[in-house]
Parts: structure tokens; C-alpha cells; sequence
């Protein structure tokens, strides 16, 4: 009998080690191999592959718009120095009595051209932080000499731009005469030679010139070129140029200038401004000429292409082959064996097109082996590969371990049990695992009574610290048993104490008295109040089983506790206890899913000014002390139909709803501005520091219908404000936000507008009250482009771009020449001023006033220069200004838009006009408004004062030129007096009429 049992409990053993083992390693043999398909078959690894190939290609990509802006931008910039090289010529030309046709067999008028041209050949190569800049003459160069092949020139190199020596010492003269050296102070290089000599080395400067002289009417612009590498001689260090024919005024060409980059000086760049360190990847500056034909190497940093070709001569990009989900070309070296290597190309787009060398391309390219560039994921899918297999196996041992450690005891315990005599109490040894142990005591408790089993466990209860309560009734009974944790946890009164029985009415009605907070499933929470007022919650658990009733009750009151604390650190600022971001979004999302409770609404962004300030000067303390005055000054006004939240350090949402008008809405929000303004909070020096706070306003649903766009809108309103009149709240403007636009998207219509001077002039007049007669004409300039609808756009735009100067030369140059014109048609009188705008911190240089003094100089006294007060003035420009205008060219300076601008009335101690234009905020309805009134003749007091002249600008009623008049102005602009327009009309007879008949009537009452 005994060996039967035995063989009963090894059959049972094995039973169970395979019911546990065999779904587990099952379970881990799937999961293994879910892995590896995953892996291979999960797009992991092609998404990593692209990945490298996107971070490659824009490593190059970085590298390449270095070069676009410094080849495009700064190297090849040089206009200015062709139109000084021109003028140059020019002059010596009328020196000498001679012409171009004189250049090709004239050596000594050739000396004396490039001896005027050098200082600019020199300026240039500072200016453009280049190696070297060249001027060459298609002539000769030294008379009796074999002139076949020669050229005068004069060639400058700097080894080293980033240094400088005031007196040249840091040059080298690389062609050139000996005089010109001595004159400029230049070393001779060892491989010096005074001619420059025509050659295929020497096609850098040639190809341009015989270009242009292919063209009947040639612009330099459209024959630069930048060459391939070439040496001036042997000893030579190699170098790229980039050349512009010259060509006069007449269209003869007759020479070059340019500027060259030694290919050390590039790789230098190369090396600077990659991305990447180290040899795994090479990056070079290529020239690509097209038509299948191998890459010119100007510049690498890197040894792959050393490695992988031997002459430049078998570099070739495949424009089929391209990496799989990827841009990165294949480079031909695949194909002859060599290996795989990846390439990134991005061109530098250096000619336009229809003009000479368009075909010809230069590149960055970077260039990276297949195994380096892929290392990464040829890694990754090896290391997945072993950790799965390791998986596997450890996961088999480990599962055949715990099938042991669980069988093991079992069977100790039934061993017991078989052994053990039914008749007696059973007592089992503990075998440390607490589901067996526990299987155990239930076994030696089935020995005792059930009144015994029922009493231990309340006993049990009461000994622990849990609050844990249990009760238990028939449903068509009477009596219900409650134990003695029970009335603890529920707050009831239990005078005898213990456990007992309610009557089962009473039981119901208590239990019907909780306050039932929330419902879910079987389980139910309570709300009770304890003696002391505080809080507690319930957790009740009940389940019928046929006519019995049984549940547990717990308290529950520090888990509630616990949660609540999480919900409120998660939803709630912890210095002001205002929501955070992501509540008010919550918030704001569930108003937003019923539009109608909407009504009319605004969402108001609120900044805290100067928290920097006060953090800085007296502690963070009192910054957070700062943000929590504010924070109270917005909940004062805190409403149920107002959402508020702090949105981050200094910033704040609030979201006014429900109104059934916006005027409901601007008091709600006048009234949160009045308790701001009346807040403050005390400073460690005993002194209050005023609240001042910055807003923007969005309307729903005018400016938007989502919460989205408010919020962005709402935003953009406040930083407005912030920067213009911080410290005021004000709304959404669409204008604002369209004009903003075009900061972003009118670059390339500006850059239009500057190259091809596509602007005009309209001019309106000026009457002089004394004399009743035309003083002059504003020249008002107009963009002829309809990006620009007005000269605000275009200042914006130039100002974003730091590029006044070319307004304010396009400014100057055109109102001039269209004021000219106007003279020479007999539109505008010989007597009459011209007022051209000019901005306050921009000003010509000292070449460019002299050529306007050449060119238009029996009419610069004409000139009214109008400063605007579009922003703070530099008193050392406006001395200069000062100078030229009033000394030299014996014109005037005017103040425009006085009493409009930021430097107010200290702009008169620094310009000191000769004549004050008063804006036309101040004029516009002077007639109505007294405060006008008084600051016009307090501004016309001050001008008598100082000899000053007062011009009223926007007139446009009868009335406003009666009260100017009476004022004591001495000039009149606006519609009254004429519109602007492009072509003169006369000034209307019944306007001068009236002006007079009003400045007869004024003399008569004083």
C-alpha cells in the first residue's frame, strides 16, 4: 500500500513541474523569437539606417551654408570696391587726357592706375577677410618689354587674415611694379614678378574678360567666376579666385578684379566649421564641371578620398545610385571594388542662370564608409541576437529552478499528511513559504469548533493596527453582527464594547446615514465627519451570497489623503495655488467641447514686469514674493465663469467666458487692471514696490474659434506690448500680426527692391504762411513692389535684417536724382527746398558725399534733411550729418515728427534744426482739442527762442489752419495744401487764397 501511494506522488510531481514548466518556456520561446522577427522584419533597423544617413547629410548640410554665406555673401562682395576701382580709373584717365583704348599699349598710364588703384586692391582684402585680391589691366605692363602674354597688375596676398599690421607689414606684393610696393609699403613675396602673365594657370582672370566681350551690353554681375585651384608659379601655394570683368561706362572691358582663397586657408575653414571630428569622415569643397567628368578637389579635411582614389581623375558621383530610403549618394568607388562609401552633397547655387559658367557647380560633400556610417545598427542587431539567445537559456535554467523549489515542498507537506493520524489534532511543520504556510494553518484550523474559528478571528483583528471592521446579517433576519472594529471604523457609539449584534433595522438605518461619496462595482466610499471635525473616508465592500449578507469595512481616510495630495501637486502651482498650465488646458479643452456656454469670451495673457529686477537686486524671496502679490491681485476679481492659471516664472492665463457682450467683459478685465495697479507688497528697505504688469487680449470667437490660436494670439498682443508701451494691456491686432509676416516672408522681396532700386518718389508741398508761396516738397518714397505697402513695411524688414544703410542710400540717391529731374523739367522751381527723409544713426561715407557733391552739386543747398524719430539718435552721426549738410552744402536740417518719436525734446539739444516738423498727432483736430493746442504753442515758443522754423504737419481742415496759423507756425503740410503726387500739379489757388486772407486776419487781432 505504501508503494502505491509513493508512485501516486511522483506521477503528481511530474504533473506539475510540466503544467508549469511547459507554458514558460513556451512563453519564452515565442518571446525570443517575436524579438528577432521585430527586429528584422519591424522596420528598426532601416529607421536607424536613415537616421545616420539624415544626421550625416546634415552635418554636410551645415558645412555647406558656412560656404553659401561666406563665398555668396562676404567673399565674392565686391561691388563696392568695382565702383571704386571704376571711379579710380576714371579719374586717372581725365588726368592724363587719355581713354580706354589707350589701356592695351600705354605702360606708363597703366603704372599710374594701378599705383591710384592699389589702397582699394588693399581695403578690399581686409574688407573680405580673403588671401589675397588682384587688379589686372589687359594691357601691358612695362614699356619696350614682349608685351605677348603680359599683363599689368597688381596682386596682394595676406597668408594669415586673421591678422592685421596698420602698415602693411603683414602683405606680401605678389605682382606688381617695385614703385607701387614702395609706395603702399609692401614686402616683396620670393616668387615676385612685376607682370602677371596670361595662361591656362592664369585663366582665372582671362575667362571673365573674354566673357564679357561676348555681349554687346556685358554687367560684371553676370561674369563672375570663381576659378578652379591654379599657382601664380611653381613655388606657389595653390588657390581659387573669384574674378568680375571691369567694364567702363561705355562698355569697353578692360581688366579684372578679384579676390583669391588658398586652398590651406579653406581646409582650415573645412576644418573649423565641421561638425563631425576625427578621420571616419571626410568632408571637401568640390568643383564639378558637369557632364560626367570628375570632381576637382579645392579643399578636404579627411583621408577617404586619399584612400580610396589615387588621382582626383576617378572621382565620379553615381546620380542613380542612391542609399536605400535616403538622399546619400553612392560614389563610384563601389563599383570598382573598393569598399562602400556614402556621400552628402549640398551645392552652392555661386552663378544665376543664362549667364556663362551656370553649368559649373560647386559643392560640399561629405564622404563616410558603409561599415563606419552603419556601425550603430550592424551592433544593435548583434547585440539583440545574443541577449535573446542569453534570454532563452537563462530563463530555461531559471524556470527549471523554481518548478523545483515549488514541487519540493509540496511534497515534504503531503508526506506529513499521510503520515499523520486523522484521529488527532494536525499539526504541520512551517516550510518558510508563506502560500504553503498558509495552506497549513487553514488545514489545522478545519480541527476546531467553528465558534472558536469565528472568536480567534476577532481577536486577530483587534491585535492589529489595521482599521478594519466586518459585519455580516441574513437578510431575513433580525439581528446583524457587527465586530468591535467595525464601530471604530465607522464612527458609531458601541457602549458595551466587544463584538455584537444590532438590531438589523438599526444596522440599516446607521448605514443608511453615511454620506456616500462614490460608487464602483461592489465597493463603495464614504464620507464621515469624526468628533473633532475632521474628515474620514470609508471604504465599504459588500456581497450577497443567497440570504447572506456579508461585507468589510476599512478605513480608507490616509490613501484618499494620499491621492488628493497628488492630484493637487499635479494640477496646481505650488507658490500660488493658482492652476498650472496643464490644468487650464484641461479646463480649457472640456469649455471648448460646449461652444454655447462660450458666449462671448477673451483669453488674456498676463506678464509680470521687471520680476528680473527685483529677483536680482533683493533675492529670489522677494521675486517669489512679487509673483504671489500678483498672483492675489488676479484672484481678487476671480469669478465662476473665469478660468486662471500661472502659465510658467512670469506669466499668466486668464479666460473670461459666459458674457453676453464684450463691454461685460472689458469692465471684468478693467477690473482685474485697477487692483493691479493698486498692489504692492514691501520692499527689505521698508518701502512698497508697485505691481506693474503687461497684457494682451484675444477675442473669441472675432479673433479665433479654437483655444489654440487665443492662446497664441493672446500672447503675441502681450509681447507686443512688452515691446512698445510695457506696462499697458492691450488686444489682438491682425494688422500687427500680418505685418509681422512679412518679417519672415519678405527677404527675398526686399533684397529685390535694394538690387533693382525699385522705388519712386511722390512729392507733396510745403507753403511757407509769410509769403503764401510754395517753400518746397517732401520726397515721399513708394515701393514699387506690392509686398511693401507702405515705408514702415520696408524699415521694418531692413531693420530685421540690419540693413538701413542701403535704405538710407536708396533714400538719399533716389529723392535726389528724382528732385533733379523734376528742376530739369521745369516742374519745380530753382528756389524751391526738397525735404528728404534720412535715418538718425545711418550715414554715407565720406566717398559717397563726394560723389553726390560731383554730381548734383548746384543743387545740394536745396536740401532739407529731414532726421525721423523712428528711434535713439547717435549724436556722433549727426554731427557728421550736421556737418555736410549745413557747412559743406550750405542746406538745412529738419526734425521730423516731432513729439512722436523716443527722444523727445532732447532731440533739439542734439540737432539744433533749422526747421521742426510738428507730427500730425498733435495738429490732427488742434481746433478741438486744447491740450493740443498748448503743447503746439509751447513747441512754437521754444523754436522763436532758438531761431527755429515750425512746420504743422497733416493739416487737412480749414479750421486746423486757422488755429496753426494763429499758433504762430511758419509752414504748412498736408491734404489742405496738396496730396502727394508723382507729377507736380500746382498748389490749389483758393487754399493759398485762404492762407493768406487767414494770415491777414491773425496779424489784425494781434
Amino acid at each position: 500500500m505504501v508503494g502505491l501511494q509513493e508512485k501516486k506522488v511522483k506521477s503528481q510531481e511530474r504533473s506539475i513541474r510540466s503544467r508549469i514548466a511547459v507554458p514558460i518556456l513556451f512563453v519564452l520561446a515565442i518571446q525570443t523569437l517575436l524579438y528577432v522577427v521585430f527586429l528584422s522584419q519591424g522596420g528598426i533597423v532601416s529607421h536607424m539606417d536613415g537616421n545616420a544617413f539624415d544626421i550625416f547629410s546634415r552635418q554636410t548640410d551645415n558645412l555647406g551654408l558656412y560656404f553659401d554665406n561666406e563665398m555668396i555673401h562676404r567673399w565674392s562682395n565686391i561691388n563696392q570696391s568695382e565702383e571704386e576701382i571704376l571711379n579710380s580709373v576714371a579719374e586717372v584717365l581725365e588726368e592724363n587726357g587719355s581713354d580706354y583704348s589707350d589701356i592695351p599699349t600705354d605702360a606708363a598710364l597703366n603704372e599710374k592706375i594701378l599705383s591710384s588703384a592699389a589702397p582699394h586692391i588693399i581695403e578690399l582684402l581686409r574688407r573680405n577677410s580673403v588671401t589675397g585680391a588682384f587688379f589686372v589691366l589687359d594691357g601691358i605692363g612695362v614699356a619696350g618689354e614682349n608685351t605677348e602674354g603680359n599683363r599689368a597688375a597688381f596682386y596682394v596676398r595676406d597668408n594669415d587674415p586673421s591678422t592685421f599690421t596698420s602698415k602693411n607689414s603683414d602683405l606680401l606684393l605678389e605682382r606688381g611694379l617695385p614703385a607701387i610696393a614702395k609706395e603702399q609699403e609692401l614686402p616683396l613675396d620670393s616668387f615676385w614678378s612685376a607682370l602677371i602673365y596670361e595662361g591656362d594657370e592664369n585663366s582665372f582672370f582671362m575667362r571673365p574678360i573674354e566673357e564679357a566681350r561676348k555681349s554687346s551690353h556685358p554687367k560684371s554681375k553676370n561674369y563672375g567666376y570663381w576659378s578652379g585651384p591654379f599657382r601664380l608659379s611653381a613655388m606657389d601655394h595653390a588657390a581659387v579666385a573669384y574674378t568680375i570683368p571691369l567694364i567702363s561706362a561705355d562698355g569697353t572691358v578692360f581688366g579684372a578684379l578679384g579676390v583669391d582663397l588658398s586652398l590651406d586657408y579653406l581646409t582650415s575653414r573645412i576644418k573649423m566649421n565641421r561638425y563631425s571630428q576625427g578621420g571616419e569622415v571626410t568632408f571637401a569643397l568640390v568643383k564639378d564641371e558637369g557632364d560626367q567628368t570628375p570632381l576637382t578637389v579645392i579643399a578636404q579635411d579627411g583621408e577617404l578620398l586619399r584612400q580610396y582614389y589615387a588621382t582626383e581623375e576617378e572621382i565620379r558621383i553615381s546620380a542613380e545610385k542612391k542609399a536605400q530610403n535616403s538622399e546619400v549618394s553612392i560614389l563610384d568607388a563601389v563599383e570598382q571594388g573598393k569598399g562602400g562609401l556614402y556621400c552628402t552633397i549640398h551645392d552652392i547655387k555661386l552663378y544665376n542662370t543664362n549667364t556663362p559658367f551656370e553649368q559649373e557647380r560647386w559643392r560640399v560633400i561629405g564622404v563616410q564608409e558603409e561599415h563606419t556610417l552603419l556601425r550603430l545598427t550592424r551592433q544593435l542587431k548583434l547585440l539583440v541576437y545574443v541577449i535573446s539567445l542569453i534570454t532563452l537559456l537563462v530563463g530555461t535554467v531559471a524556470v527549471s529552478m523554481v518548478v523545483i523549489s515549488i514541487t519540493r515542498p509540496m511534497k515534504t507537506l503531503m508526506s506529513e499528511l499521510e503520515r499523520s493520524n486523522p484521529l488527532q489534532q494536525v499539526l504541520l511543520p512551517k516550510l518558510g513559504i508563506q502560500e504553503i504556510d498558509r495552506l497549513s494553518e487553514s488545514i489545522e484550523e478545519l480541527s476546531r469548533s467553528v465558534a472558536e474559528s469565528a472568536s480567534r478571528f476577532s481577536k486577530i483583528i483587534q491585535k492589529t493596527n489595521i482599521q478594519l471592521g466586518v459585519f455580516e446579517y441574513q437578510m431575513d433576519g433580525s439581528l446583524a453582527y457587527c465586530s468591535e472594529k467595525l464601530f471604530d471604523v465607522l464612527c458609531w457609539q458601541n457602549e458595551m464594547g466587544g463584538d455584537r449584534y444590532l438590531e438589523l433595522s438599526v444596522f440599516l438605518d446607521r448605514m443608511k446615514e453615511l454620506r456616500q461619496y462614490d460608487t464602483m462595482g461592489d465597493v463603495s466610499t464614504y464620507q464621515i465627519t469624526e468628533k473633532d471635525g475632521k474628515e474620514r473616508w470609508v471604504s465599504i465592500t459588500s456581497q450577497a451570497d443567497g440570504n447572506t449578507c456579508s461585507g468589510v469595512a476599512v478605513n480608507i481616510t490616509s490613501q484618499v489623503a494620499a491621492r488628493k495630495k497628488v492630484e493637487y501637486e499635479r494640477d496646481f502651482d505650488p507658490l500660488t495655488d493658482l492652476h498650472n498650465r496643464r490644468a487650464f488646458m484641461r479646463e480649457l479643452d472640456r469649455l471648448f467641447q460646449n461652444p454655447d456656454q462660450l458666449k462671448n469670451a477673451a483669453m488674456v495673457m498676463w506678464d509680470l514686469d521687471n520680476l528680473k529686477y527685483v529677483n536680482d537686486t533683493y533675492g529670489h524671496d522677494f521675486g517669489d514674493r512679487y509673483i504671489i502679490n500678483f498672483a492675489q491681485a488676479l484672484q481678487a476679481q476671480l469669478d465662476d465663469n473665469c478660468l486662471l492659471a500661472r502659465r510658467s516664472g512670469d506669466e499668466f492665463y486668464m479666460f473670461f467666458y459666459g458674457a453676453d457682450n464684450r463691454e461685460e467683459i472689458h469692465r471684468r478685465i478693467a477690473a482685474v487692471w485697477k487692483q493691479i495697479e493698486q498692489g504692492c507688497f514691501r520692499l527689505p528697505n521698508g518701502n512698497d514696490y508697485k505691481i506693474r504688469a503687461s497684457g494682451g487680449i484675444s477675442w473669441y470667437p472675432q479673433d479665433a474659434d479654437n483655444a489654440s490660436d487665443l492662446i497664441r494670439f493672446a500672447d503675441f498682443a502681450m509681447y507686443s506690448v512688452k515691446h512698445s508701451t510695457k506696462g499697458s494691456v492691450e488686444e489682438f491686432s491682425k494688422e500687427d500680426w500680418k505685418r509681422n509676416a512679412l518679417l519672415v516672408n519678405g527677404q527675398e522681396a526686399f533684397d529685390r527692391l535694394i538690387d533693382e532700386a525699385l522705388i519712386e518718389f511722390a512729392f507733396q508741398p510745403i507753403v511757407e504762411v509769410e509769403s503764401g508761396k510754395v517753400y518746397g516738397y517732401e520726397a515721399l518714397m513708394r515701393s514699387q513692389l506690392p509686398q511693401f505697402s507702405s515705408p514702415e513695411d520696408i524699415l521694418r524688414v531692413a531693420r530685421s535684417q540690419s540693413r538701413l544703410l542701403a535704405i538710407e542710400k536708396l533714400t538719399i540717391y533716389g529723392a535726389i536724382k528724382a528732385y533733379a529731374r523734376m528742376r530739369a523739367e521745369g516742374k519745380i522751381s530753382p528756389d524751391s527746398k526738397v525735404f528728404i527723409n534720412s535715418l538718425p544713426n545711418q550715414s554715407l561715407s565720406e566717398q559717397e558725399l563726394d560723389q553726390l557733391a560731383d554730381q548734383y552739386g548746384g543743387i545740394l543747398s536745396n536740401i532739407v534733411l529731414e532726421i525721423t524719430e523712428s528711434e535713439a539718435m547717435d549724436s556722433s552721426v549727426q554731427s557728421r550729418k550736421h556737418i555736410v549738410i549745413r557747412e559743406k552744402w550750405g542746406g538745412q536740417i529738419a526734425v521730423d515728427d516731432y513729439g512722436s518719436g523716443y527722444n523727445g525734446a532732447s532731440v533739439l539739444l542734439h540737432v539744433v534744426p533749422d526747421i521742426l516738423k510738428v507730427d500730425i498727432s498733435i495738429i490732427h483736430h488742434v481746433n478741438q482739442k486744447a491740450d493740443n493746442l498748448k503743447i503746439l504753442e509751447s513747441i512754437i515758443s521754444y523754436a522763436r527762442h532758438q531761431g527755429i522754423k515750425v512746420l504743422a504737419e497733416g493739416v487737412e481742415s480749414r479750421e486746423e489752419v486757422e488755429a496753426c496759423i494763429a499758433a504762430g507756425v511758419d509752414m504748412l503740410q498736408g491734404y489742405y495744401v496738396g496730396k502727394p503726387a508723382y507729377e507736380i500739379t500746382p498748389v490749389s489757388k483758393q487754399a493759398l487764397q485762404n492762407i493768406a486772407a487767414i494770415k491777414r486776419s491773425s496779424q489784425k487781432m494781434f
